[in-house]
């Protein structure tokens, strides 16, 4: 039997098993400003970025319903 990805983890409280896959907010987590850009595009998200270097956090969560056209990204430098 082929091993099945468990892919990303959940954010706690957000089953994100009952959300649509074209409904979740992608997982923008380390990655950088360019790829976080292709990856929103893919998706018809808009985003607003502050700092610089790899994505450390967002809003909405990764997973969770999207709510709106936007997410914001907060961006450092990688440790």
């Amino acid at each position: 039997a082929a091993a099945v990805a468990a892919g990303p983890p959940r954010p706690e409280g957000i089953p994100t098993d009952t959300v649509p896959a074209a409904e979740r907010v992608p997982d923008f987590s380390g990655l950088g400003l360019g790829r976080a850009l292709e990856v929103a595009q893919k998706v018809g998200l808009r985003v607003e970025v502050s700092g610089s270097g790899l994505v450390v956090a967002q809003e909405p969560a990764a997973g969770s319903r999207r709510t709106g056209p936007v997410c914001q990204l907060r961006l450092a430098p990688p440790q």
